[in-house]
């Protein structure tokens, strides 16, 4: 469903990949700004602006195009649904480390495209460290490839890469091909309660450290009490052996399991993304706790990422990105609250990169006109 804060004026139904060219290229030549829509997971995202889009529906992009177990790649159009994708590797004993819940409506173009990552990324990496290639259409419309199946090592500028985190604001994925992981052996998590954010984020401190051989460390504050948690993947004789070394450390955990799933920002479910150096990241999560209308607060350390849920009835925009520091980005949220603000952070004093790499896919701007950084 398409947010109440975005101005619709039609919605086209893409039939294959040469339509999507063509309609985009229609749209450049005419001045006409283009919203792309895949699963519709993260359209209450990105500025408020009145502009008039024509919505791209992309669901009819989608399938599995060439899957090869034994080489552990595989090629996904981009509208293909994240289920979808679960459904066919873990038939071959294979995963893409992404910690979505098991029905997120997510399509892997969009994951791709919002550059999404998680508490795995620790050990695991992102989508961008997996990418090998990609089939895209530039905002002018032009249909074009980069890089392909084989999994090598290669230098220069890797378009694949550069589309990773662009939020569509460069082109539209209908393409991506993936290597694959393997699905552990084993995988196991250990919990321990903690009083408060602070005494729970030296805990994840102290294992980090010490055993660098986790697959995720996280410390999660919710309703329901903080929590420090520890997972490994792997052969069940390792796991046996770094959890005793945990519990060793730290102390007997207070439980066996834990909640990986991210949560995810909606129109009414704001939600603040913060990436920053170690001490920044502790006061970030300080100041948090200490705010009321902030709901679960998860910090991950090892990736550098803070997350946490805002109640937009409690707190205004304004004093959520005020508490923060490091590189911020504000996921949905109702239009009223962001209104005039720019949801994407601090000046990162690369704006004028951004725009140079914008001009060259997009050169008259059709493509999310308005609603994100460049």
């Amino acid at each position: 469903m398409i947010p109440h804060q975005l101005n619709v004026i039609d919605t086209i139904a893409i039939e294959s990949v040469d339509h999507l060219a063509e309609v985009v290229a229609a749209a450049s030549a005419t001045n006409q700004a283009l919203l792309p829509i895949g699963g519709g997971t993260c359209l209450a995202t990105g500025c408020i602006t009145e502009t008039p889009y024509l919505a791209l529906d992309l669901s009819e992009l989608s399938g599995i195009d060439d899957y090869i177990p034994t080489d552990m790649t595989a090629s996904f159009q981009a509208g293909t649904s994240l289920k979808q994708v679960r459904t066919a590797l873990a038939a071959n004993g294979q995963e893409l480390p992404i910690d979505l819940a098991e029905d997120d409506a997510g399509t892997i173009g969009g994951l791709v495209a919002t550059g999404f990552s998680g508490p795995r990324r620790l050990a695991q990496g992102t989508l961008k460290d997996l990418i090998i290639g990609c089939e895209y259409v530039r905002g002018d419309g032009l249909l074009a490839k980069a890089g392909g199946m084989t999994v090598k090592n290669v230098s220069g500028f890797e378009i694949s890469r550069l589309l990773h985190g662009s939020w569509g604001s460069l082109a539209i994925l209908t393409r991506v091909n993936l290597k694959l992981l393997p699905q552990p052996r084993g995988d196991r998590t250990i919990t321990w309660t903690d009083e408060n954010l602070s005494a729970a984020i030296a805990r994840q401190q102290t294992l980090l450290q010490a055993l660098p051989m986790a697959v995720a460390v996280q410390s999660v504050r919710t309703a329901m009490g903080i929590a420090t948690s520890i997972r490994f993947m792997g052969r069940e004789a390792a796991i046996a052996d770094y959890l005793a070394r945990a519990t060793a450390l730290v102390g007997d955990p207070s439980g066996d399991s834990a909640d990986w799933v991210l949560p995810r920002a909606n129109e009414a479910q704001p939600l603040i993304v913060c990436t920053a150096h170690l001490n920044e990241l502790v006061t970030n999560a300080t100041m948090l706790e200490q705010m009321a209308g902030i709901g679960e607060i998860r910090v991950s350390l090892g990736t550098g990422t803070l997350w946490a849920t805002i109640d937009p009835a409690q707190l205004d925009m304004a004093m959520v990105s005020a508490a923060v520091t490091g590189l911020w980005t504000i996921e949905g949220g109702p239009a009223t609250w962001k209104a005039g603000l720019n949801v994407w952070g601090p000046d990162r004093g690369d704006g004028k990169v951004a725009q140079s790499i914008k001009q060259q896919f997009d050169p008259v701007g059709v493509l999310n006109r308005g609603r994100l950084f460049v």
